[in-house]
Order: structure tokens, then C-alpha cells, then sequence
């Protein structure tokens, strides 16, 4: 299983390929290509940046949806959603960076319990579009539901939406590799 991140908020002087349509196509036609060539069958998917308006998730549905058209296919086999939302700075009492940054400003992507509601909406309107495809190897894409989970709650919020998988990151982060014990844990308490 292999994840292409095409949603990195941190590149400079470039926008995330993910947002761009024609860029969305060429990278899934890339995928198709190699997959094609390969004797040994690998899943392959692509991590979205946080969309935040419908034009943008009518854009990657429409590039996936291409990419089976042209290739009689979908290489995709699911979408990693969402990755952080960059451009975005926390500061002190006193106005300054909390967190470091390449030039200094503390500048950088959101993540964590504030990305979380983000992350649910990305996971629920992918989803339903995915759903909607007119192609098959389209509406089989699977969802990796990522961003601001750290509990059992945000497990199930992230189930609940779509997601077939779940990644925890930031909580990972902060608690340790004890995070998915608690969450188990957690779970196995309310069933």
C-alpha cells in the first residue's frame, strides 16, 4: 500500500496539486500507468488537502472519474482525508509565534481538535460523492478518515461519515502509541 501526498500545505511558491484539477488528472493517470505496468497488484491512494468549497470536491471526483474513463479503471484504491489546513499561526499573549517556522513566522498547518469538524465534512462529502459516481472502480474507493481524532468519539464521528479507516496523528503525537489502546480500550467499554 502506498499513500502519494498530494495535499502538502507547505511547499513553497506552490499550491497543493490536489487543488488543481488538471494536476489531480495527471497524477492519476501517472498511478494508472505504473499500476499498469506491474505484475504485483499494489493499492495506491492519495492524501487530499482540507476542500472547503464544492467546486474543489467536484474536482477531484471528476479527476478520479477521468482517470477510469481513460484507463478503463480507477487506479485509486482510497483517499487519505484530510490533511492539515496551512496558512494558519498561533500566537501568545504578547502576539508572538507559539510554534517554529521555515521563515520564522510560526506560520504552518492546522491539525488536531481544531481541524477535527473540517475533517468530518471532507469524509462525509467525499463519501456521498464517491457514492454517486457513475463508476464502479469510482464508488469503490475507500476513505482513510484523518484529522483531530484522539478519541473514541472521534473514531466513531469518523466511521460514522464514511471513513473505512482511521489515522490518528497529532494525538499520536502527543500521547504516544498508548492513544490507540485508549481508544480499543475505550471502545470495547461501550460495546
Amino acid at each position: 500500500m502506498m499513500e502519494i501526498n498530494l495535499s502538502c500545505p507547505n511547499i513553497a511558491g506552490k499550491s497543493p496539486p490536489a487543488y488543481d484539477e488538471q494536476a489531480l488528472a495527471s497524477y492519476i493517470k501517472v498511478i494508472g500507468s505504473v499500476k499498469a505496468e506491474r505484475t504485483q497488484a499494489i493499492h495506491v491512494g492519495i492524501k487530499t488537502p482540507p476542500y472547503t468549497y464544492s467546486e474543489q470536491f467536484k474536482n477531484l471526483i471528476s479527476a478520479m472519474e477521468l482517470g477510469s474513463s481513460l484507463l478503463g479503471n480507477n487506479p485509486i484504491s482510497f483517499i487519505t482525508a484530510t490533511n492539515t489546513l496551512g496558512s494558519c499561526l498561533v500566537v501568545d499573549e504578547s502576539g508572538n509565534p507559539v510554534l517554529g517556522s521555515s521563515l520564522g513566522e510560526g506560520i504552518g498547518g492546522m491539525a488536531g481538535d481544531a481541524l477535527h469538524p473540517i475533517a468530518l465534512g471532507n469524509v462525509k462529502i467525499i463519501r456521498r460523492m464517491l457514492d454517486a459516481s457513475l463508476f464502479e472502480s469510482v464508488r469503490s474507493t475507500q476513505i482513510i478518515g484523518i484529522g483531530g481524532v484522539k478519541d473514541k468519539a472521534g473514531f466513531t464521528r469518523m466511521i460514522n461519515v464514511g471513513a473505512s479507516i482511521v489515522g490518528v496523528g497529532t494525538a499520536l503525537g502527543r500521547e504516544g502509541v498508548g492513544i490507540f489502546e485508549t481508544i480499543i480500550r475505550d471502545g470495547i467499554k461501550e460495546i
